[in-house]
């Protein structure tokens, strides 16, 4: 009876509390399945908001947010507010409030919104998403379909999700009801913290089905910190695009299986070009850190401070070499690209000069470049037919690819990779093609005796 009475004496205190966040008890999966969570959505809904826009002269019911300080920042999606040109907010007791947009992060797809009062607003505070397990339970909070302040429950169905081709690859997959109207919404666990940020769903009917992703806290929350602290959001970036390092990558240069990075593109005169780091080097280190994942390797460097020098440990054909680059600022057009494996051939056809490999091929002259649109600058040999039951077909070579180098040396003539190819086959090696397609990089393995 006594620890009844001092439970409630804590809940009823802390609603006195203006300037503290809004907290429940924490609740076990047992508890919360035989009790529900009532308590959990009473202590978190008050800071919950829906999130209504004006764009092109017309007023919708958009998306939810949430807040997360006394003074009234909200959080909630890029998306929500894009293009926007009148923001409503309105909290869970109907009063609205006019917000202005602090600032917006479109890579992570968070956006950091203010209202104002002259009374301190009630606030939901972020807990630790690295902590949380598949399985556990969470809430989801929003406004769905505009019908008003909403809550779902539902498991952690999945942590590193990359959903819809998104740059992010560490999504929260959650079968919670997330619907369109949920985007910028808290997922909340059972201690009433934000673990994540409702962002996403898959669905063929655009309704929920059970797959819906948010944002984890882990990746929010320091970057709501600098959207706060200096308005904008600072990365690292020394201008490559990266693949795994798969065991053909690992058997043709000779690097250990799964390790590394390996480099398919280099930005013209950016920190990595100006290091000498160039296509096909495998990076294995930054500083002190392995890299075991190309994954990692973007986290670590947009965490790297602008202008420090960051020694980058690289294979290059067999030999390991250090090199110093110094860390730039990431512009806005500056992140990364998927690789577009939908690019086609343009009209009209060119007529292979050499047939290797399963595939035809033709040297890159001016007259070649004008009709097929390359640019003059481009060096390598054009990919003018591949066979479709050749082993190149099935990696996914296709015609308009431009090879622009195999096994790290650069090739400019048929004639160059008809040699590079007879020498492998004589040694036994692999062939690694590193392919310009569009304005993409990526690199194909293929076994040299395809050319007997």
């Amino acid at each position: 009876m006594l620890k009844k009475i001092l439970i409630y004496i804590t809940i009823l205190a802390s609603s006195f509390v203006a300037n503290k966040a809004l907290s429940s008890p924490a609740i076990s999966p047992k508890q919360a399945a035989m009790a529900g969570f009532s308590d959990i959505v009473d202590s978190v809904l008050p800071a919950v908001v829906s999130i209504s826009i004006t764009s092109s002269g017309s007023s919708r019911e958009f998306g939810s947010g949430f807040i997360i300080s006394k003074d009234g920042l909200i959080v909630t999606n890029n998306h929500v507010i894009d293009e926007a040109s009148d923001i409503t907010v309105t909290l869970n007791n109907e009063q609205k409030f006019k917000a202005k947009i602090i600032s917006l992060d479109k890579k992570t797809d968070i956006a950091l919104l203010k209202i104002d009062s002259d009374n301190d607003f009630k606030f939901i505070k972020f807990g630790d998403s690295t902590r949380t397990k598949i399985g556990d339970w969470v809430l989801v909070a929003g406004n769905p379909y505009g019908l008003g302040l909403s809550v779902s429950s539902g498991i952690i169905s999945a942590k590193g999700r990359s959903p819809n081709s998104s740059k992010l690859d560490e999504f929260i997959q959650t079968d919670a009801a997330i619907n369109n109207g949920n985007s910028g919404g808290p997922m909340i666990n059972m201690s009433g913290e934000v673990i994540g940020i409702s962002t996403s769903i898959i669905s063929p009917s655009g309704g929920n089905i059970g797959i819906g992703f948010a944002v984890p806290s882990s990746i929010a929350e320091p970057i709501i910190n600098q959207l706060k602290d200096q308005g904008e959001v600072i990365r690292g970036w020394i201008g490559i695009s990266v693949q795994n390092v798969n065991n053909e990558i690992a058997e043709s240069f000779g690097v250990e299986r799964n390790r590394g990075a390996f480099v398919t593109e280099i930005s013209k005169d950016g920190p990595a070009d100006q290091s000498g780091i160039i296509p096909t080097d495998v990076i294995l280190k930054i500083d002190d850190t392995e890299i075991n994942d190309m994954k990692i390797l973007p986290k670590i460097i947009s965490n790297y401070a602008v202008g420090k020098t960051a020694k980058i440990t690289i294979s290059r054909r067999g030999t390991i070499k250090i090199m110093n680059v110094k860390i730039a600022k990431m512009q806005d057009d500056d992140n990364s690209r998927k690789i577009d494996l939908s690019f086609s051939e343009r009209k009209p056809q060119l007529r292979s000069s050499d047939q290797i490999l399963g595939i035809g091929i033709t040297g890159l002259n001016s007259v070649i470049k004008k009709i097929k649109n390359i640019d003059a600058s481009t060096n390598g040999v054009l990919v003018t037919e591949v066979n479709p039951k050749s082993e190149a077909s099935s990696k996914g070579l296709i015609s308009g690819d431009i090879i622009m180098s195999i096994n790290q040396e650069m090739v400019s003539s048929t004639e160059k990779i008809k040699s590079i190819v007879e020498d492998a086959a004589k040694n036994n090696k692999k062939l690694f093609l590193l392919v310009k397609r569009g304005a993409n990089s990526l690199g194909i393995a293929l076994t040299a005796s395809a050319a007997k």
